[in-house]
């Protein structure tokens, strides 16, 4: 996961429209910036009075991506028209930074529980359907960490091969997962699991009549991107 911060330092004289900031342009922002925009926070600096403590930034955006590619694909079709708005809500030149997340968490405190109320159906490939039901994750949880999908493949379904950037830890709850990588075919039954290190060719498929029900944990976090799907 990545994070894009665009940050319009404090100058004297310079002008800075918070209010169409938050209202006009952010929305803006979100609609065209579409669905792999993974997060987003604007943040106002505040003038603490003191000592040693000076306002450096007025205004701060963020935005989350799963990679540096994501994030060009999303903004470059658009830039013309988000950049184009910038003068009417600021004359100051913005810092861009771009920063690799390495630990996120918002909303409540650490050491709380938090309860994961419903997965998000994730898009699949392969040649017939299978149903990704994604419970932690980039998309689910918004977390870049991990993830942990359960699955559920018809028989003859079979993906594309792929060399993962992440490790996969699979957990066959019924049917048979086929496992085929460049040193052979594991046949991975109910009870039984599997590891696959990143960096790994491997392609998965059910094959056998009753397909097959099984939990994916990657580490780090299944992405698109880092999936390397041959081509």
């Amino acid at each position: 996961m990545i994070r894009v911060s665009i940050l319009y330092p404090k100058k004297d004289g310079a002008r800075f429209d918070v209010d169409y900031y938050v209202k006009m342009h952010m929305p803006l922002s979100l609609k065209l910036l579409g669905p792999s925009l993974r997060g987003v926070s604007v943040e106002q600096g505040l003038d603490v009075p003191a000592p040693g403590v000076a306002l450096a930034f007025v205004a701060a955006a963020h935005f989350l991506f799963d990679s540096v590619e994501a994030f060009i694909a999303a903004f470059t079709p658009h830039a013309a028209v988000l950049q184009g708005d910038m003068p009417n809500y600021t004359d100051i030149v913005p810092v861009i930074q771009f920063s690799e997340v390495k630990i996120s968490r918002t909303g409540e405190p650490l050491s709380s529980p938090r309860l994961i109320e419903a997965p998000t159906v994730i898009p699949a490939a392969g040649t017939k359907p299978k149903i990704i039901r994604e419970h932690v994750g980039r998309v689910n949880t918004k977390t870049a960490e991990i993830s942990i999908a359960h699955m559920t493949s018809p028989a003859g379904w079979e993906e594309p091969g792929q060399t993962p950037q992440f490790d996969e830890y699979t957990i066959v709850l019924k049917g048979v997962l086929t496992v085929a990588s460049k040193t052979g075919t594991l046949k991975v039954k109910a009870g039984q699991s599997v590891i696959t290190p990143a960096g790994t060719w491997v392609r998965y498929s059910t094959p056998d009549p009753e397909g097959a029900e099984y939990i994916a944990i990657c580490l780090p976090a299944f992405s698109p991107e880092t999936v390397k799907r041959d081509s």
